[in-house]
């Protein structure tokens, strides 16, 4: 449940319509479920569920079975998951994937999907990426400002209030590190101060809103700009830096879909 996000690529081809693409997707099989102790990959095959008609536009069996052979022979089957546990056999090969990094969500909304937050899969170009790599980098200096900005005045005018803000957000960054079990876990009081505190944080960040803005939704996350914000920013950043040196466009496609 809430904001699931993937940047996904598949094999480019121009002989290929976009119906293609999804009757074959829901026609391939997936793996064997909690195998744990298995290492068996399997290979991908086809399963005509007896709703298939349903989904697959009209295609014949006979019809879907020849894109089959196609994708296996041009090596376009990715497999998704873990064996070990639940995993399947898809068209489209994950390149990033977020978790309510709804600032993130909304560039795309705004930038590629004319503002419609419809959870459609949406192709991505060269030029997409190059842009989002620009706004990150700027979003980052801009938030490092604001938060060295806060953080000093809060210091000088408040000194005790600094150091309990300081304690949280160490141990906040430090529980990214950790799993659940170890992590840190804050008294009422002390989430009580940093919610207060936040509140007068956010006037410090008002640039941003003009840059990378945070966004609501249904479970979409934290609006705040924060030590989360900043951490989704940077993977975008690396993201981005290897799609435009390493991804293959000429021959395979990227695209957007946003799941909430």
């Amino acid at each position: 449940m809430g904001l699931d996000m993937f940047l996904n690529s598949r094999t480019r081809r121009n002989d290929w319509t976009k119906e293609d693409y999804e009757a074959l997707s829901y026609c391939l099989t997936n793996l064997k479920r909690n195998q744990k102790n298995s290492t068996e990959t399997d290979t991908p095959g086809l399963e005509f569920h007896d709703d298939y008609e349903r989904y697959c536009y009209g295609k014949t069996k006979e019809q879907i079975k020849e894109l089959f052979e196609i994708a296996k022979r041009d090596n376009m089957i990715y497999l998704r998951g873990d064996p070990k546990i639940y995993a399947y056999y898809s068209l489209n090969n994950e390149e990033a994937y977020w978790r309510k990094a709804n600032s993130i969500h909304n560039w795309f909304v705004q930038e590629v999907q004319n503002g419609d937050d419809n959870c459609g899969s949406y192709e991505i170009t060269k030029n997409h990426i190059i842009k989002l790599l620009e706004v990150c980098n700027s979003a980052t200096f801009i938030y490092k400002q604001c938060e060295k900005e806060f953080v000093s005045d809060l210091k000088k005018y408040n000194p005790e209030s600094y150091e309990k803000y300081k304690f949280i957000v160490d141990k906040i960054k430090e529980n990214s590190k950790k799993k659940w079990a170890d992590e840190y876990k804050f008294s009422d009081e002390e989430n009580k101060f940093y919610n207060n505190i936040c509140d007068i944080r956010k006037t410090f960040f008002e640039e941003l809103d003009e840059t990378l803005p945070t966004t609501a939704g249904f479970f979409f996350g934290s609006t705040d700009y924060n030590f989360w914000w900043l951490k989704d920013v940077k993977y975008t950043i690396k993201v981005c830096k290897k799609l435009i040196d390493t991804f293959d466009w000429d021959n395979k496609v990227l695209f957007y879909h946003g799941s909430w």
